[in-house]
């Protein structure tokens, strides 16, 4: 039984392959890491849509503070804000609240109206707000992971099609 002759012009040195240093297997890598993340801010987005809808069915109304307005400038030069609110619950207790979320831009010492959970009164929302942190969190999420899940799938296909050039040229062999 003969071996098989290399056809010509083509050495060992010029199969197609990949290493593990390839841009494709990179960009899996950092596709998945990402998407992962998107996946994180996407979880938290529907727990803050799940915690919007216990404020629609059991939230009370109230009036806070702004005892403090926190801001943050973003890569393209807008700024968001964040307040501190003070307020009284229907029972007379007095809350003081972080807000660990995105509102409009605020006075201090102005009187905004939310709306509490009176069993969690940390939980509550800015009735003003145009677009509620839940959603926002699920749109940047699911936009991210369409960006980095489609660099992942790129770098997969990339592979598989290198894949497929190689068992092509070893048929040929």
């Amino acid at each position: 039984m003969a071996a098989k002759q290399q056809p010509a012009g083509r050495s060992a040195a010029s199969r197609p392959g990949w290493t593990w240093l390839d841009g494709e297997l990179i960009a899996i890598v950092v596709g998945l890491l990402f998407s992962a993340v998107s996946l994180y801010f996407m979880a938290k987005g529907f727990t803050f849509l799940h915690e919007e809808s216990r404020l629609e069915t059991d939230g009370i109304p109230a009036t806070a503070t702004v005892i403090e307005m926190r801001s943050s400038s973003g890569s393209r030069g807008g700024s968001f804000y964040s307040p501190i609110l003070g307020f009284t619950d229907a029972a007379g207790k007095e809350h003081v609240v972080d807000c660990q979320f995105y509102t409009l831009p605020y006075c201090e010492g102005q009187r905004i109206p939310i709306v509490y959970l009176p069993a969690e009164p940390e939980i509550l929302r800015v009735e003003e707000d145009r677009m509620s942190p839940g959603w926002q969190n699920v749109l940047c999420g699911a936009i991210f992971l369409l960006i980095w899940g489609g660099c992942a799938a790129l770098g997969f296909y990339a592979i598989r099609k290198k894949h497929r050039k190689k068992r092509r040229f070893l048929r040929k062999m």
